[in-house]
Protein backbone atom coordinates (compact mmCIF):
# COMPACT_ATOMS: atom_id res chain seq x y z
CA UNK A 1 0.00 0.00 0.00
CA UNK A 2 2.88 2.59 0.42
CA UNK A 3 4.35 2.35 -2.79
CA UNK A 4 1.03 2.14 -4.05
CA UNK A 5 0.48 5.62 -2.05
CA UNK A 6 3.73 6.83 -3.48
CA UNK A 7 3.53 6.51 -6.73
CA UNK A 8 -0.44 8.06 -6.65
CA UNK A 9 0.92 11.06 -4.99
CA UNK A 10 3.87 11.75 -7.37
CA UNK A 11 1.29 11.87 -10.35
CA UNK A 12 -1.36 13.73 -9.01
CA UNK A 13 0.62 16.14 -6.35
CA UNK A 14 2.06 17.97 -9.46
CA UNK A 15 -0.07 19.58 -12.08
CA UNK A 16 1.76 19.12 -14.79
CA UNK A 17 2.29 15.10 -14.23
CA UNK A 18 -1.69 15.06 -13.52
CA UNK A 19 -2.09 16.61 -17.01
CA UNK A 20 0.14 14.22 -18.71
CA UNK A 21 -0.86 11.56 -17.09
CA UNK A 22 -4.49 12.17 -17.63
CA UNK A 23 -3.34 13.01 -21.65
CA UNK A 24 -1.74 9.63 -21.45
CA UNK A 25 -5.31 7.75 -20.48
CA UNK A 26 -6.99 9.48 -23.17
CA UNK A 27 -5.38 8.15 -26.03
CA UNK A 28 -5.88 4.59 -24.45
CA UNK A 29 -8.88 3.20 -25.73
CA UNK A 30 -11.13 1.04 -23.64
CA UNK A 31 -9.64 2.55 -19.82
CA UNK A 32 -12.41 1.87 -17.52
CA UNK A 33 -11.29 4.31 -15.13
CA UNK A 34 -9.88 8.02 -16.23
CA UNK A 35 -7.85 8.92 -13.16
CA UNK A 36 -6.39 7.80 -10.09
CA UNK A 37 -7.87 8.69 -6.40
CA UNK A 38 -5.53 10.23 -3.93
CA UNK A 39 -5.76 8.32 -0.78
CA UNK A 40 -7.21 9.63 2.50
CA UNK A 41 -5.83 7.04 5.42
CA UNK A 42 -9.13 8.68 7.66
CA UNK A 43 -11.27 6.91 5.67
CA UNK A 44 -11.11 2.89 5.36
CA UNK A 45 -13.27 2.88 2.34
CA UNK A 46 -10.16 4.95 0.29
CA UNK A 47 -8.20 1.85 0.69
CA UNK A 48 -10.29 -0.49 -1.88
CA UNK A 49 -11.21 2.28 -4.24
CA UNK A 50 -7.15 3.57 -4.68
CA UNK A 51 -6.08 0.11 -5.13
CA UNK A 52 -8.73 -1.03 -7.65
CA UNK A 53 -8.32 1.94 -10.35
CA UNK A 54 -4.54 1.34 -9.59
CA UNK A 55 -4.59 -2.15 -10.75
CA UNK A 56 -6.86 -1.00 -13.30
CA UNK A 57 -4.34 1.21 -14.52
CA UNK A 58 -1.24 -0.31 -13.70
CA UNK A 59 0.17 -0.50 -17.27
CA UNK A 60 -0.05 3.20 -17.88
CA UNK A 61 1.31 3.91 -14.63
CA UNK A 62 4.46 1.80 -15.18
CA UNK A 63 4.38 3.41 -18.76
CA UNK A 64 4.01 7.03 -17.50
CA UNK A 65 6.80 6.68 -15.21
CA UNK A 66 9.21 5.10 -17.35
CA UNK A 67 8.61 8.18 -19.69
CA UNK A 68 9.54 10.27 -16.74
CA UNK A 69 12.54 8.33 -16.50
CA UNK A 70 11.03 7.66 -12.74
CA UNK A 71 10.53 4.01 -12.95
CA UNK A 72 13.80 3.85 -11.38
CA UNK A 73 12.69 5.52 -7.80
CA UNK A 74 9.45 2.47 -8.05
CA UNK A 75 11.30 -0.24 -8.87
CA UNK A 76 8.84 -2.36 -7.28
CA UNK A 77 6.04 -2.48 -9.79
CA UNK A 78 8.15 -4.30 -12.40
CA UNK A 79 8.00 -6.87 -9.57
CA UNK A 80 5.98 -9.71 -10.54
CA UNK A 81 5.52 -11.06 -7.32
CA UNK A 82 4.55 -7.47 -5.91
CA UNK A 83 1.66 -7.28 -8.85
CA UNK A 84 0.46 -10.33 -7.71
CA UNK A 85 0.38 -9.68 -3.78
CA UNK A 86 -1.61 -6.09 -5.29
CA UNK A 87 -3.70 -7.45 -7.24
CA UNK A 88 -4.82 -10.42 -4.55
CA UNK A 89 -4.86 -7.21 -1.74
CA UNK A 90 -7.40 -5.16 -3.88
CA UNK A 91 -9.76 -7.86 -4.35
CA UNK A 92 -10.16 -9.15 -0.55
CA UNK A 93 -10.02 -5.19 0.20
CA UNK A 94 -12.86 -4.65 -1.98
CA UNK A 95 -14.73 -7.79 -0.21
CA UNK A 96 -13.40 -5.85 3.41
CA UNK A 97 -15.25 -2.66 1.83
CA UNK A 98 -18.44 -4.50 1.37
CA UNK A 99 -18.49 -5.51 4.81
CA UNK A 100 -17.94 -2.07 6.09
CA UNK A 101 -20.51 -0.56 3.90
CA UNK A 102 -23.29 -3.11 5.58
CA UNK A 103 -22.06 -2.09 8.99
CA UNK A 104 -23.25 1.80 8.17
CA UNK A 105 -26.32 3.26 8.27
CA UNK A 106 -29.64 3.74 9.87
CA UNK A 107 -31.66 1.22 11.40
CA UNK A 108 -28.87 -1.20 12.37
CA UNK A 109 -29.31 -3.23 15.11
CA UNK A 110 -26.67 -5.26 17.12
CA UNK A 111 -28.01 -8.51 15.71
CA UNK A 112 -27.80 -7.28 12.16
CA UNK A 113 -24.40 -6.51 12.65
CA UNK A 114 -23.58 -9.63 14.17
CA UNK A 115 -25.36 -11.72 11.30
CA UNK A 116 -23.14 -9.87 8.97
CA UNK A 117 -19.70 -10.16 10.79
CA UNK A 118 -20.48 -14.13 10.34
CA UNK A 119 -21.53 -14.14 6.99
CA UNK A 120 -18.17 -12.65 6.37
CA UNK A 121 -16.27 -14.83 8.24
CA UNK A 122 -18.00 -17.92 6.48
CA UNK A 123 -17.40 -15.76 3.17
CA UNK A 124 -13.50 -16.02 4.25
CA UNK A 125 -13.72 -19.74 4.84
CA UNK A 126 -15.58 -20.25 1.67
CA UNK A 127 -12.52 -17.95 -0.29
CA UNK A 128 -10.01 -20.14 1.45
CA UNK A 129 -11.73 -23.54 -0.02
CA UNK A 130 -12.55 -21.47 -3.84
CA UNK A 131 -8.62 -20.59 -4.15
CA UNK A 132 -7.31 -23.80 -3.13
CA UNK A 133 -8.81 -25.01 -6.38
CA UNK A 134 -7.52 -22.58 -8.37
CA UNK A 135 -11.14 -20.62 -8.26
CA UNK A 136 -11.07 -17.00 -8.22
CA UNK A 137 -14.93 -16.46 -8.37
CA UNK A 138 -15.11 -14.18 -5.72
CA UNK A 139 -11.85 -12.20 -6.94
CA UNK A 140 -12.89 -10.39 -10.01
CA UNK A 141 -8.77 -8.82 -10.46
CA UNK A 142 -7.32 -12.04 -10.10
CA UNK A 143 -9.69 -13.81 -12.99
CA UNK A 144 -8.91 -10.92 -14.59
CA UNK A 145 -5.34 -11.65 -14.76
CA UNK A 146 -5.16 -15.25 -14.09
CA UNK A 147 -3.58 -16.04 -17.28
CA UNK A 148 -0.86 -13.66 -17.65
CA UNK A 149 0.05 -14.22 -13.56
CA UNK A 150 1.30 -16.60 -11.42
CA UNK A 151 -0.36 -16.35 -7.95
CA UNK A 152 1.18 -17.92 -4.84
CA UNK A 153 -1.71 -19.62 -3.92
CA UNK A 154 -0.92 -21.11 -0.88
CA UNK A 155 0.74 -17.81 0.72
CA UNK A 156 -2.76 -16.22 -0.15
CA UNK A 157 -4.83 -18.77 1.45
CA UNK A 158 -2.47 -18.79 4.47
CA UNK A 159 -3.35 -14.41 4.91
CA UNK A 160 -7.21 -15.42 4.19
CA UNK A 161 -6.87 -17.79 6.82
CA UNK A 162 -5.18 -15.16 9.71
CA UNK A 163 -7.67 -12.82 8.74
CA UNK A 164 -10.25 -15.67 9.27
CA UNK A 165 -8.67 -16.04 12.80
CA UNK A 166 -8.11 -12.22 13.76
CA UNK A 167 -11.97 -11.63 12.86
CA UNK A 168 -12.93 -14.80 15.15
CA UNK A 169 -10.55 -13.70 17.65
CA UNK A 170 -11.79 -9.98 17.45
CA UNK A 171 -15.38 -10.39 17.84
CA UNK A 172 -15.57 -13.61 20.08
CA UNK A 173 -18.02 -11.96 22.79
CA UNK A 174 -19.94 -11.14 20.15
CA UNK A 175 -20.65 -14.76 19.37
CA UNK A 176 -21.39 -15.32 22.89
CA UNK A 177 -24.73 -13.24 22.24
CA UNK A 178 -25.44 -15.37 19.06
CA UNK A 179 -28.72 -16.97 21.35
CA UNK A 180 -29.72 -14.01 22.53
CA UNK A 181 -29.68 -12.15 18.93
CA UNK A 182 -31.72 -14.97 17.76
CA UNK A 183 -34.11 -13.89 20.20
CA UNK A 184 -34.14 -10.93 19.44
CA UNK A 185 -34.65 -11.22 15.47
CA UNK A 186 -37.78 -14.21 15.53
CA UNK A 187 -39.07 -14.46 19.22
CA UNK A 188 -42.09 -16.21 18.40
CA UNK A 189 -39.66 -19.41 17.00
CA UNK A 190 -37.27 -19.19 19.02
CA UNK A 191 -37.29 -22.38 20.86
CA UNK A 192 -37.94 -21.92 24.96
CA UNK A 193 -38.03 -25.65 25.64
CA UNK A 194 -33.81 -25.57 24.85
CA UNK A 195 -32.75 -25.72 28.27
CA UNK A 196 -29.23 -24.64 27.78
CA UNK A 197 -30.29 -22.14 25.12
CA UNK A 198 -32.65 -20.48 27.98
CA UNK A 199 -30.03 -20.71 30.43
CA UNK A 200 -27.02 -19.11 28.40
CA UNK A 201 -29.68 -15.84 27.54
CA UNK A 202 -30.53 -15.58 31.42
CA UNK A 203 -26.91 -15.48 32.57
CA UNK A 204 -25.82 -13.39 29.47
CA UNK A 205 -28.36 -10.57 30.30
CA UNK A 206 -28.71 -11.16 34.11
CA UNK A 207 -32.24 -12.30 33.76
CA UNK A 208 -34.59 -13.94 36.21
CA UNK A 209 -34.99 -17.41 34.26
CA UNK A 210 -38.83 -18.81 35.48
CA UNK A 211 -39.94 -15.37 34.61
CA UNK A 212 -37.91 -15.16 31.07
CA UNK A 213 -39.19 -18.80 30.29
CA UNK A 214 -42.48 -17.93 31.64
CA UNK A 215 -42.83 -14.67 29.36
CA UNK A 216 -41.71 -16.11 26.26
CA UNK A 217 -44.20 -19.33 26.84
CA UNK A 218 -47.06 -16.49 27.33
CA UNK A 219 -45.85 -14.19 24.04
CA UNK A 220 -45.52 -17.42 21.74
CA UNK A 221 -48.79 -18.71 23.00
CA UNK A 222 -50.86 -15.56 21.93
CA UNK A 223 -51.65 -15.46 18.20
CA UNK A 224 -51.86 -11.50 17.98
CA UNK A 225 -48.43 -10.63 18.79
CA UNK A 226 -47.22 -12.44 15.58
CA UNK A 227 -44.44 -10.33 13.81
CA UNK A 228 -46.10 -10.30 10.59
CA UNK A 229 -43.92 -7.99 7.97
CA UNK A 230 -42.50 -5.80 10.58
CA UNK A 231 -39.13 -5.27 11.18
CA UNK A 232 -37.71 -6.22 13.93
CA UNK A 233 -36.85 -3.00 15.61
CA UNK A 234 -41.29 -2.07 14.84
CA UNK A 235 -42.00 -5.48 15.99
CA UNK A 236 -40.15 -4.79 19.92
CA UNK A 237 -41.28 -1.04 19.75
CA UNK A 238 -44.61 -2.67 20.10
CA UNK A 239 -44.03 -5.46 22.66
CA UNK A 240 -42.46 -2.87 24.68
CA UNK A 241 -45.67 -1.17 25.06
CA UNK A 242 -47.38 -3.98 26.59
CA UNK A 243 -47.17 -4.58 30.30
CA UNK A 244 -47.52 -8.66 30.21
CA UNK A 245 -43.63 -8.99 29.15
CA UNK A 246 -41.85 -7.17 32.31
CA UNK A 247 -38.73 -9.74 32.04
CA UNK A 248 -39.02 -10.07 28.45
CA UNK A 249 -39.22 -6.51 27.54
CA UNK A 250 -36.19 -5.83 30.41
CA UNK A 251 -33.90 -8.01 28.36
CA UNK A 252 -34.65 -6.64 25.12
CA UNK A 253 -34.29 -3.82 25.95
CA UNK A 254 -30.63 -4.16 26.96
CA UNK A 255 -29.96 -5.30 23.15
CA UNK A 256 -31.56 -2.38 21.71
CA UNK A 257 -29.99 -0.03 23.45
CA UNK A 258 -26.36 -2.04 22.41
CA UNK A 259 -24.87 0.75 19.82
CA UNK A 260 -22.71 -2.04 17.33
CA UNK A 261 -21.04 1.05 15.39
CA UNK A 262 -19.65 3.93 16.33
CA UNK A 263 -20.79 5.91 12.69
CA UNK A 264 -23.48 8.17 14.86
CA UNK A 265 -20.63 9.71 16.58
CA UNK A 266 -18.85 11.63 12.92
CA UNK A 267 -22.60 11.98 12.29
CA UNK A 268 -23.00 14.10 14.90
CA UNK A 269 -20.00 16.28 15.21
CA UNK A 270 -20.70 16.66 11.53
CA UNK A 271 -23.90 18.71 11.96
CA UNK A 272 -21.87 20.44 15.09
CA UNK A 273 -19.08 21.70 12.91
CA UNK A 274 -21.63 22.96 10.46
CA UNK A 275 -23.44 24.80 12.66
CA UNK A 276 -21.28 25.94 15.63
CA UNK A 277 -19.57 28.49 13.57
CA UNK A 278 -23.29 30.15 12.58
CA UNK A 279 -24.64 30.74 15.76
CA UNK A 280 -23.84 30.66 19.20
CA UNK A 281 -25.46 27.52 20.22
CA UNK A 282 -25.89 27.23 24.37
CA UNK A 283 -24.82 23.19 25.65
CA UNK A 284 -28.69 22.51 25.58
CA UNK A 285 -28.90 23.45 21.85
CA UNK A 286 -25.73 21.19 21.13
CA UNK A 287 -27.59 18.08 23.41
CA UNK A 288 -30.43 18.77 21.59
CA UNK A 289 -28.05 18.15 18.01
CA UNK A 290 -27.40 15.05 19.45
CA UNK A 291 -30.69 13.83 20.14
CA UNK A 292 -32.19 14.68 16.62
CA UNK A 293 -29.19 12.84 14.97
CA UNK A 294 -30.07 9.72 17.15
CA UNK A 295 -33.85 10.17 16.54
CA UNK A 296 -33.81 9.34 13.07
CA UNK A 297 -33.18 5.84 14.18
CA UNK A 298 -34.89 5.72 17.65
CA UNK A 299 -38.16 7.70 16.91
CA UNK A 300 -37.98 10.53 19.24
CA UNK A 301 -38.91 13.01 16.61
CA UNK A 302 -41.88 14.17 19.32
CA UNK A 303 -39.58 15.26 21.60
CA UNK A 304 -39.09 18.74 22.86
CA UNK A 305 -35.57 18.39 22.56
CA UNK A 306 -35.76 16.54 19.24
CA UNK A 307 -38.19 19.44 18.36
CA UNK A 308 -35.82 21.98 19.04
CA UNK A 309 -32.45 20.06 17.60
CA UNK A 310 -34.37 20.06 14.36
CA UNK A 311 -34.95 23.88 14.96
CA UNK A 312 -31.23 24.54 14.94
CA UNK A 313 -30.38 22.73 11.88
CA UNK A 314 -32.96 23.83 9.56
CA UNK A 315 -32.18 27.79 11.09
Amino acid sequence: MDLVVKVVNYIRSSATNHRQFLELLKEIEGTEFKDLLFFTNVRWLSHGKVLERFVSLLNPIRNFLQEKEMLINFSEIENKEWQCDLIFLTDITLHINELNLKLQGKGKLICDLAQYIREFVSKLKLFVTQLKDYDFTHFDNMEKYKEDTNFNIQRYVGWLQKLQEKFEERFIDVEKFRPAFQLMQDPFHFDITNSELSKDIANLLSLDRRDFEADMLLLQSQINYSRNDESILMMWTRLLKSNEFVVLNSAIAKLLSMFGTTWKVPTFHEKYNKFKKKTCMTSIEIAAINVRTISEDWRLEDSKSCKRGQAVIED
